[in-house]
Formats: structure tokens, sequence, C-alpha cells
């Protein structure tokens, strides 16, 4: 028996459930199963199958999980039901019994990787992309009088459309990204629905040698945190009134980082960041990755006239010091903060006058989670500033 792709929901009573594939090597037809478990102060109930498709020779994929306000879970995922069809269903517990699969779709395309969303209103979110016609993303909700019939949310064309993923904002906005191919390469577009339709697509990665696998997460205030793999590193970018900010590296180093997977809702002290990371050179290594990427606040000075490329710090991502080096033209009186993206000094140093050469200090960190720093250097009315990510 194998069991994967799990998913995970927490409700107000602090009671985990979880739902995930499993499969059942049935004598007549095995198959791939949807399966469901919580856990209580007594430990975890015994497994139920959810998909019920018992001894059918079919298979339950990609299953996504939310919870509404009065604890009821709301589940779907792709069933593959013959070799040219696979179909979108939707599964509700409330407590005591699942109901029976509902399918959401009928198109007679490939219909694959469904993800969903519920907003504060208690109303779900749900996408998926289908094979045929260029790879259109497809939406749907469902509100108080039922499901809503599926539209095209995005269709950039290309040769499809692969791994979308939907939040919803205070405002009950639907919020979706996904990988597309239509520039040759793989990019992760974004577009938002409000009361007019679907907003044009955006390119948000722009990437010249292939991005996927984004996760995307929403603060009280509407602004988004969006995660992507790209040659073999983790980027990041948020957006914040209508603007996205430029792509930054998360992990840049030599393991092989990817899948990466964000925490819903986003909190007061930020987002929880996980992924998968590689390490290939002997003895290889496989390993579960953690950053609390902090709320969007202060960002990186853009001001390239003040940048330094003599202002160094190594290692950089990093994990329990940095080194800093830095080289003065001429002698000046200088001081140095570490800031995290809010705006919060975490750090600060004041070496005061130095005089001209080359100089170095190593910072022992302790106490700061992982996420992304800011190191500011002031030299006598200016400031240069240098980006840092600690990743441990």
């Amino acid at each position: 028996m194998c069991s994967c792709e799990p998913t995970l929901v927490v409700d107000s009573r602090d009671i985990l459930h979880c739902v995930w594939k499993q499969y059942q090597d049935y004598p007549a037809n095995p198959s791939w199963d949807l399966y469901y478990s919580r856990r209580d102060s007594t430990g975890w109930t015994q497994a139920i199958n959810v998909s019920k498709q018992y001894q059918r020779s079919n298979d339950s994929y990609y299953p996504s999980l939310v919870i509404d306000s009065r604890d009821h879970l709301h589940l779907v995922w792709d069933y593959y039901a013959d070799p040219t069809s696979w179909d979108i269903y939707y599964s509700c517990y409330n407590g005591t019994t699942w109901t029976d699969p509902y399918q959401l779709c009928n198109f007679p395309y490939d219909d694959a990787f469904p993800a969903i969303a519920i907003d504060p209103g208690d109303v779900l979110h749900v996408v998926w992309r289908q094979r045929a016609g260029g790879g259109p993303v497809y939406y749907c909700y469902k509100d108080s009088s039922g499901w809503s019939t599926p539209e095209v949310a995005a269709a950039p064309g290309g040769t499809g459309s692969a791994y979308p993923t939907v939040v919803a904002d205070s405002k009950g906005r639907p919020h979706v990204v996904f990988t597309n191919w239509a520039t040759g390469f793989g990019d992760i577009y974004y577009t938002y629905r409000d009361t007019s339709g679907w907003t044009p697509v955006e390119n948000v990665s722009q990437s010249s040698i292939g991005s996927g696998y984004p996760a995307l997460a929403v603060d009280s205030l509407g602004q988004l945190y969006l995660v992507w793999s790209e040659n073999h590193d983790i980027y990041y970018s948020t957006r914040k009134d209508t603007v996205w900010s430029e792509p930054v590296n998360l992990t840049e180093d030599p393991a092989y980082s990817y899948c990466p997977n964000l925490g819903n809702p986003v909190s007061s002290q930020g987002v929880d960041l996980v992924w998968c990371s590689y390490l290939y050179e002997p003895p290889e290594t496989y390993e579960i990755m953690y950053m609390k990427l902090t709320p969007i606040g202060v960002e990186e000075e853009r001001a390239s006239a003040l940048r330094n490329p003599d202002l160094i710090a190594t290692p950089n991502p990093f994990t329990h010091r940095v080194r800093i080096e830095y080289n003065l033209s001429s002698a000046a009186d200088i001081r140095f903060k570490i800031l995290d993206v809010s705006g919060r000094i975490v750090e600060q140093f004041e070496p005061g006058v130095q005089p001209a050469g080359r100089h170095c200090f190593t910072w022992q960190v302790t106490n700061l989670p992982a996420g992304i720093y800011f190191l500011l250097f002031e030299i006598e009315g200016r400031t240069q500033s240098l980006r840092l990510v600690k990743i441990k």
C-alpha cells in the first residue's frame, strides 16, 4: 500500500484534518483512492474512503482541501474516468459524513490540477486547467445558491497551462496564478476576477529559463505573496497596489530547490514557506526547508547610484553568521542596520569613524527566524542596501 499527495487543514478547535491519495490493490481493479482522517486529543481516527471509487478501475489525484467557518470540509480532486477523460469532483464533510462525489465539469477533454479556496463569506472558489484548446484555466464558485457554471478565467495560449492555484481576498475576489508556455518557456501568469470579469493575464516571472509550481497567499489587506520554482531555485514576488515587485531569488545555493508551498492565511507575523531541497553532491540529501516571509513593508532600495560592488555579504543565503566586507575611498563615519521587510530594526552596528581602505566584520546571528533581511550601510548621509536571506 502506498500513500502520497497529503493536504492538511486545522479547524477552530485545533483538530487536524488530512486527505491523501492511497493505492488499494483490489483483486479485480487496483486503483488510487482518496482517504480522510482527523487527529484530536485521542489520536488519529481510522481512515475512510472519500472518493468512493472502491473497486472501479479508475484513479483519483491532486486533492485540494479547505475548511469553512462552521468547520465543514470542502474537497476537490481530479478523477481519471477513462483514457480520454479526466474530470473534477467535489465532496463536503459536515463533521459526521462526506457527501457523495459531485462532478463539477463535464467537458469532453482532460481537466486536471484542481485547486480550491474559500473567502470570508464561505464562498468556495475552484480552478483547474483543461488540456485541449491551448490549455485554458477554468473557474467556478459555490455560494448559498449552489455551483456556478464553469467559465474561462485565463487562456494565454501556447501549448497549455498547468498547476493553477487560487486564493480569495477579504472582498471575495479570486486571484489565480498558473504556469503557461505561451512564450516558449514556462512562465508564471496572474489574473483576478472583479465585478467586471477577469483581468488580462500578467506574466509575473518573465523567465528566459522556465518557471513552474507556483504557490500563492493573500493577507487581510489584499496583498499577494507568490513563490515558484525556477532554474533549481525558489523565486518570490509580492503584489501591492496592483504592482508586482521584481522577482527575488530566495535560495541561490547549490541545492536543487523545488515545489514551494505557502501557508494560508497570512498572519500579522508573515507567511510560512516550505519547499523541497535536493543536494546532489555526495552524500546526496533530501530535505524539507522552511522560511518565514514577513509581511509586505520596507523593500530594498533601488537607487543604483548608491550601490557599491565592494559591499559584500558572505555566505548569502546564510544560516548562523555573515561576513560583511566594505571598502571606503576616504575616512568616513559609518553605521550598519539590519532590518526585516516590515522595516523593524533587528540589529545595528556603529563602528564610527573608519579610515580609508577595506574593512570587514562578522555578524553572529541569534534568535532570528528564516526570512529576508536588508543590510543598510549608512555613510555620511547616504544609504546603500543589500538583501540578505536567512534559510535556517
